[in-house]
């Protein structure tokens, strides 16, 4: 991987968004290989032995990258098999209220005229008597902030 190499290494790296996936990795297995058949012959394999010594080294490797492919593709089914059960649980689970006829609306209080939790409660407490008022609605639920109304 001297001057004289034809394909530098920052060359495959740029290019990597032009070609097939495949074929780039192709390139960088033939590329450790032959880096590894250079390395052993360098230090005295013949020819034969290195390419026989990197095609078995770089085998262990490929087996090695099976295996762990396959041991994330299990956490990850796994995991979105937890996942939906949880979602199906969710769905069973009875809400204490008949959401089919369940009327929901958000009140947006003026800060300048409910300066304090005292106000607003007072505000919330007269919404609540209000609606009670309403003939054909049986039961009122009233809160505050962000969560799942309270029964009254």
């Amino acid at each position: 991987m001297g001057m004289s190499d034809p394909n530098p290494l920052w060359h495959r790296y740029l290019r990597f968004w032009e070609r097939d996936p495949r074929a780039d990795l192709d390139e960088e297995l033939a590329h450790h290989l032959q880096a590894r058949i250079d390395e052993y012959t360098a230090a005295g394999m013949n020819e034969d032995e290195a390419h026989t010594e990197a095609e078995r080294r770089l085998g262990d490797i490929r087996r090695v990258m099976v295996v762990s492919q396959i041991a994330l593709a299990l956490v990850l089914a796994s995991g979105a098999g937890l996942l939906v059960r949880s979602f199906v649980n969710a769905l069973r689970v009875e809400p204490g209220f008949e959401p089919a006829r369940l009327l929901s609306f958000q009140v947006m209080l003026p800060a300048h005229r409910y300066p304090d939790g005292a106000s607003v409660a007072r505000a919330e407490r007269q919404l609540i008597d209000a609606l009670a008022s309403v003939p054909g609605a049986p039961r009122r639920a009233g809160g505050s902030g962000g969560g799942a109304p309270v029964s009254e």
